[in-house]
């Protein structure tokens, strides 16, 4: 899983976190304290701050991503949020069996393994403050000749087709557009988990 970022006006792609879109123009810093990781990057005029919690009871990780903009104009951005469902002992062994759904109130991706053993009855879920675009469909994310570190729809920006259905290689993706006012920051909310 990771988190990614589409800037459609130059066609360019960059991440937050060094392992996924790494651009070697941009600077990373990370650090980490009980709990709790903190991912720090900068690109030009932008400075990122993406922190995650996860939660010291119940089964979540909270994803906070905070965008500030230096320059004179303002930025807008696509931003990804990703996850491979497994639900099981192996990816490649459970893909065929997770049911992807979307939750209509909430407009959260959910996934379930109905024949696994251990958690059957339990529901994975990823969701987002603000969602413009979603897919399930782990082939539309990546692509075909893309990888889980450079995935296609991201390099080329691209919104999600809302795809959710049994039957493909399932994953949670979710794309929010933002724009970010000269001098000006925006905050993004991402929760993953397990109920």
């Amino acid at each position: 899983g990771g988190f990614c970022i589409a800037e459609p006006a130059s066609g360019k792609a960059f991440s937050p976190m060094a392992a996924v879109v790494r651009d070697r123009a941009m600077t990373y810093e990370t650090s980490h304290g009980q709990g709790f990781s903190t991912f720090r990057s900068k690109r030009g005029p932008l400075s990122m701050d993406l922190t995650q919690v996860v939660d010291p009871v119940d089964p979540v990780k909270i994803t906070r991503l905070r965008i500030q903009n230096a320059g004179s104009t303002p930025a807008r951005l696509r931003v990804y949020a990703y996850a491979e469902w497994v639900l099981g002992s192996h990816r490649s062994s459970t893909a065929a069996t997770v049911v992807p759904s979307r939750d209509a109130a909430s407009g959260a991706l959910l996934a379930q393994n109905p024949y696994g053993l251990d958690f059957g009855d339990r529901v994975a879920f990823l969701a987002a403050g603000q969602a413009h675009s979603v897919t399930a469909d782990r082939g539309e994310f990546i692509g075909r000749h893309g990888t889980s570190e450079f995935p296609q729809a991201v390099l080329a920006g691209s919104a999600l087709s809302g795809r959710v259905e049994a039957g493909d290689d399932p994953c949670a993706a979710i794309a929010s557009d933002i724009e970010i006012p000269a001098g000006g920051d925006v905050t993004l909310v991402w929760v993953l988990g397990d109920a």
